[in-house]
């Protein structure tokens, strides 16, 4: 999302190797023969790693991911300066359907969903979706991006997903003047939230990629898009039991004082305050700008 480096400033190509032809190969090579005989009999199985000892595995820790689909053991005979290949094929692993937008890049983004809020994933390497949309000049919204895994569960041993936003009209290449420098920033489980301010009336671009730059088939997620243009009318006294009405896209309906605040919020340009149940609510409606 914002370059080739992690947040530590470390590259992300330090780890591995960038040959094609051994993609997804390990090689075990060294193996020891125990006793005085000249073969024996290894077991192959497949599993994450443990968390414990995942720090030191660069941008897999410390956040591990856990295999999709799953393998029975496997027992192979090796011998002494010989040299096996053993193919593992993963049974009942997610196949990721395309999404309804694709295909999309930084210079073609799709429209923003437009009840701001959808379901997509991430799949391929270095996969990121893009999304553009119009803003008006000193607002305020916030994108939600809550991992899932492939049964739709919120997740934090699957993806990690980082948000970024620039102009439409910035031709790329460079980091995003508005972003999440790490994924699951909130103390909400799976989810990474970017809050934003608008400097000016025009189109702005949005990206949803992976922490690592990867990209698997259950790398599932959820967005959602809270955004408003403007309030109708601009002030109102209401009582404080009035629900509120909103006008989509942008804006998800929160029903409840408990959310209250949060809905404030999610008006663009209107600030949380503690007088938030009154100030805010009662025949409102907020409504996007036409584009």
């Amino acid at each position: 999302m914002n370059g080739p480096n992690d947040g530590s400033g470390q590259p992300f190509d330090r780890f591995g190797s960038d040959d094609a032809a051994v993609e997804g190969t390990f090689d075990l090579a060294g193996l020891e023969i125990p006793g005085s005989g000249g073969s024996a009999q290894c077991e192959l199985t497949v599993e994450a790693i443990d968390p414990l000892w995942s720090q030191t595995v660069g941008p897999y820790g410390p956040w591990q991911v856990q295999p999709s689909g799953s393998t029975p053991p496997i027992v192979v005979t090796v011998s002494k300066g010989g040299n096996l290949q053993q193919d593992i094929l993963m049974q009942g692993s997610a196949v990721h359907p395309p999404d309804w937008f694709e295909p999309v890049d930084y210079t073609s983004p799709a429209p923003l969903p437009t009840l701001g809020e959808w379901l997509a994933g991430l799949s391929g390497y270095g996969n990121t979706d893009y999304f553009w949309f119009s803003g008006q000049n000193n607002r305020t919204l916030s994108v939600e991006v809550t991992a899932l895994d492939e049964s739709g569960v919120a997740s934090q041993s699957k993806s990690l997903p980082v948000i970024g936003m620039w102009a439409l009209s910035n031709p790329g290449g460079n980091s995003a003047p508005a972003a999440t420098p790490m994924a699951f920033n909130t103390f909400n489980f799976g989810m990474t939230r970017l809050d934003a301010v608008l400097l000016a009336t025009a189109n702005f671009r949005l990206g949803i990629s992976d922490y690592r730059g990867d990209g698997r088939p259950d790398f599932r997620y959820r967005a959602r898009v809270f955004y408003g243009d403007r309030v109708i009318p601009p002030a109102r006294q209401c009582r404080r039991w009035n629900s509120p009405r909103h006008s989509r896209p942008g804006l998800a309906r929160e029903q409840g004082r408990k959310n209250r605040s949060h809905e404030c919020a999610a008006f663009g340009g209107v600030r949380e305050s503690s007088y938030c149940d009154c100030a805010c609510h009662g025949g409102w409606v907020a409504e996007r700008h036409a584009q």
